[in-house]
Formats: C-alpha cells, structure tokens, sequence
C-alpha cells in the first residue's frame, strides 16, 4: 500500500548496472516512487578541511548520482553535505567545515542538475552532526549553496531533540522543504510514541507541502542502524 520506497543509496552503487535495472523495473512494475538516503562516511567527507579528501567525496558521490540515475531515482537526502556519525573526538572547526561543504554541494548540485537530482541536506541531532542542527540553519545553509536542486530536508526524530516548536521549524523552512522523514521520539513507527502529529500536520499543509513524506523507524534490533 505504500508509494515510496527509498533505499541505501551507498548499498545502491555498490550494485552491478544489471541489479540496478532489475530494481528499476521492479518499481515501475509495482508503480513504486524510489527514493536515496545517504551517510557519507568520514572517508568520503565533502566538508573536509583535507582538499583531497574532499575532492575525493564529491567524486564519490558523483558515482552514487550516476547510480540513481540508472534506478530512475531523482531525490537523495541525509548527510550528503558532510559524513555521518561525527567524530567529536577531535576538534570542530565548524565554520571552515561548512565553507567547504558549501563548495562541494554547488558542484554536486550542478553535477545532480543533468540528472533532474535534488539534494536534500538532511538536519540532524547535535549529537550526530554539527552543521546543521535545526531548520534556521537549513534554511541559511541551503540559501547560501544558493542552487534549485539544493534544498531543505527535516526529520521529526532529529526535530524532537532540536526544534523548540515543531510546527513553527516546519513553517521556518516554508517552500524550501524537499523532504520529510517521520518517526517517533523513541525511533519506532507514529504512533507508537507522543509526537503531536497534529501539530506537525498543520504545519505541513500551512506551507502547502507537495513533498513525499517517508517514515524512517528503527525496528530491527542489532547492528549500527535496524
């Protein structure tokens, strides 16, 4: 019953041209929007201070939108503007990090654009990232990049932890807003926790929300992410 169905954009690239077309005619068999989120790792950091490990993220990532390209997917959202989960074990340096991250994203941006690829820079939690921690700073971030394609992604888990109204970070990003993940405070599918999805219904309707909304629960129990 669902319409959407979006995948490891990583585990997407990783597959041969041939399981990738499988998986695009499968979809259209079905009638299934797909969809590619993504954690850049810190090997493939596009807000590295490393030039080289920099380039060599925007490189990477090159070959992801080559790869959604062939499976005919034309969003990609999570933390494609730095890597994920941070290392704060070392220093931050939070302005310079986000002036490369801010170059990497306009050639990705240009680089999606052939491809009718939107970018979506997912906000997350102040735990697991530094860049962008609420809607404020998506917004700023994403007019800064200063691209079409380049727009604003929000998580109402990250949201629960950040945003001192969920209504008003909604409205904040007003026609910004690309994308949508939905989840509970506790990670596991709405309902099942006290998020006000009234609140945050409103809000997306205020703004006259065209976006696909994508829930983003944690179920499986072991390993990094379930």
């Amino acid at each position: 019953g669902f319409d959407i169905l979006e995948i490891n954009a990583a585990g997407l690239a990783k597959l041969p041209d041939e399981k990738i077309r499988q998986l695009r005619k499968e979809a259209e068999r079905y009638r299934i929007i797909l969809t590619g989120g993504i954690g850049l790792t810190k090997e493939h950091d596009v807000s590295s201070a490393e030039e080289t490990v920099r380039q060599g993220g925007v490189a990477y990532m090159k070959s992801v939108l080559d790869a959604l390209s062939k499976a005919d997917i034309h969003i990609l959202g999570g933390t494609v503007y730095s890597y994920w989960p941070c290392d704060f074990s070392k220093p931050v340096n939070k302005p310079l990090a986000r002036s490369q991250s801010i170059k990497s994203m306009r050639e990705l941006a240009d680089y999606a654009e052939r491809y009718a690829i939107t970018l979506l820079p997912e906000t997350l939690n102040r735990f697991e990232q530094f860049l962008i921690n609420d809607s404020s700073e998506a917004v700023q971030y994403v007019r800064d990049v200063g691209k079409k394609n380049v727009r604003v992604m929000l998580d109402t888990f990250h949201m629960n932890i950040e945003e001192d109204s969920m209504g008003d970070a909604i409205r904040r990003a007003g026609n910004l807003l690309g994308h949508f993940h939905i989840g509970e405070c506790n990670r596991k599918v709405p309902g099942k926790g006290h998020m006000p999805w009234n609140e945050i219904g409103r809000a997306l309707r205020d703004i006259h929300y065209e976006g696909f909304v994508v829930m983003e629960p944690f179920v499986r129990p072991g390993g990094a992410v379930g």
